[in-house]
Parts: C-alpha cells; sequence; structure tokens
C-alpha cells in the first residue's frame, strides 16, 4: 500500500484532463471513464505541485526528492492553462489546487472498506450522532 507519488500525479491529471473532455463535449462518463476519474486522489501529498515550473531553469529550485515529478508538474499547468478561458480562471484552478494540499489526503479504498465495515457492524449511523441526547 505504498503511496507513489508520480502515480498518483499522473492519474489526477488524467481525471482532470477527463472532467475538461466532458464538459467540452456536455456529457457524462461512461463506464470506463468512470473508473479513471476514481483514480483521482486529490493533491494533499503532493506538495510538488507548489514548485515553480513555468520555464526548465525553474527544475534548478526543486528539491532532489521531486525532480521526477516536474514533467508532470508542468503537464498540470498546461493542462489548466489550455483549459482555461482567462488567466483569473487558471489561477482559480490552481489555487484551489493548492489549498487542498493542506486538506485533501489519499486514502486507500481498503481502509475506507474497513472503516465502512466496521460502522456497519456497529450499526453506528449518521442519525444515531444527531438524536443523542446528553445525559
Amino acid at each position: 500500500m505504498n503511496f507513489n507519488k508520480e502515480q498518483h500525479l499522473r492519474a489526477n491529471i488524467e481525471a482532470i484532463k477527463l472532467c475538461f473532455r466532458l464538459e467540452k463535449e456536455n456529457r457524462n462518463p461512461t463506464a470506463e471513464e468512470t473508473k479513471a476519474l476514481k483514480q483521482f486522489s486529490g493533491f494533499g501529498a503532493l506538495k510538488c505541485i507548489l514548485n515553480p515550473v513555468e520555464n526548465l531553469s525553474d527544475i534548478a529550485q526543486w528539491s532532489n526528492s521531486e525532480i521526477g515529478l516536474f514533467p508532470a508538474v508542468m503537464e498540470l499547468h498546461d493542462v489548466l492553462k489550455t483549459n482555461s478561458k482567462t488567466e483569473q480562471q487558471y489561477k482559480l484552478y490552481t489555487n484551489s489546487l493548492k489549498n487542498s494540499i493542506l486538506s485533501a489526503f489519499y486514502t486507500p479504498p481498503e481502509i475506507v472498506n474497513v472503516l465502512s465495515e466496521a460502522l456497519k457492524i456497529s450499526k453506528l449511523t449518521y442519525p444515531v450522532f444527531l438524536t443523542h441526547q446528553p445525559d
């Protein structure tokens, strides 16, 4: 269950590209496309998207451990720029991604499934919290 930054970054980029394509084509995703969209894992562990990528010389400012992600981050920004109608919209997209770094973290499906099953077994549901009366 290792977190592979490049794999998740690539899956996120593909999901974002697909979202833009679906929006342009004004349609819902196919079953196959839905699988691809489910691969989106957020940018919580991908702080590299904060690094500068305006041109190739920006790589000098990157840490050695993330240099391998430089091309993918450049591609991410290119996808966002290409699909933005204005510079302001591009900035909104990038700010949204940057803000998610502190609040969005990938949780493997295995963990989500185990927690979900534990809640089902304990019969603990959301309404229980709403109806609980303090002593």
